[in-house]
């Protein structure tokens, strides 16, 4: 994933929030994690395990689409994921888990006319 800096440029930064590099633009096909982190915080943070996390999950042809990814705290229970496709479209994903039932509800309606999906909770879609 790559994160914008507050001082410009991008971290690119592995699984475990490991920053592997810096690049002065955002690399081509890359999604942004999105967060207020500082570099030095991204080591072992939870959302950002999270999203890469549901990265790594996502069908080939839907992490294409991902520009922008979003990983928030609850209280009880584990981060929930926020997925901001190239279209425009928003995907709730939620938490890491039921990645292949979330990824075949996904291709069925990603290609309506929707703007946001939930598909946090497998088996009751909620489409806007």
């Amino acid at each position: 994933m790559a994160i914008r800096m507050a001082g410009g440029g991008y971290d690119l930064v592995d699984p475990s929030g490991v920053i592997v590099r810096m690049a002065k633009t955002r690399p081509a096909g890359l999604p942004v994690f999105v967060t207020s982190l500082s570099g030095g915080a991204l080591r072992g943070n939870p959302e950002v395990t999270a999203a890469a996390g549901v990265l790594a999950e996502l069908q080939p042809w839907l992490a294409r689409q991902v520009a922008e990814v979003t990983a928030a705290a609850v209280p009880a229970g584990p981060e929930q994921v926020t997925l901001k496709l190239r279209d425009g479209k928003t995907v709730r994903w939620g938490s890491t888990d039921n990645a292949a039932k979330k990824n075949r509800e996904l291709s069925i309606v990603l290609s309506g006319h929707v703007r946001d999906v939930d598909v946090s909770a497998p088996g009751a879609v909620v489409t806007k």
